[in-house]
């Protein structure tokens, strides 16, 4: 029985690393792209903005940052999207300034 879980346990990690998508090197993604499309473990992005940025995030912060391709499983975080991070060309959309009446 014993045998049965260690052979299940280590399908399983193999599943998810297989399941991991390429990016396209040379190319801007979203995380959330990263993560729900191609598979990406958002782990590995949060290490790296903390690595870069010395801030820690949530999963879903992770997901609004961009990154850049930079080998075909490899992405640096590039900046923070504040929660506004679409695609499909990832780009960080900004809220339109106020225009105060006065």
């Amino acid at each position: 029985m014993k045998t049965f879980h260690i052979v299940a346990g280590i399908l399983v990690s193999a599943l998810s690393v297989q399941a991991e998508t390429d990016c396209q090197v040379g190319a801007n993604y979203c995380g959330w792209y990263l993560s729900d499309h191609l598979g990406w473990s958002t782990t590995p992005m949060k290490n790296d903005i903390q690595s870069i940025f010395h801030v820690s995030v949530d999963d879903q912060h992770a997901k609004n940052y961009m990154y850049h391709c930079n080998a075909v499983r490899q992405a640096s975080p590039t900046t923070s999207c504040s929660g506004n991070c679409q695609g499909p060309i990832a780009h960080c959309v900004r809220a339109a300034p106020t225009v105060s009446s006065a």
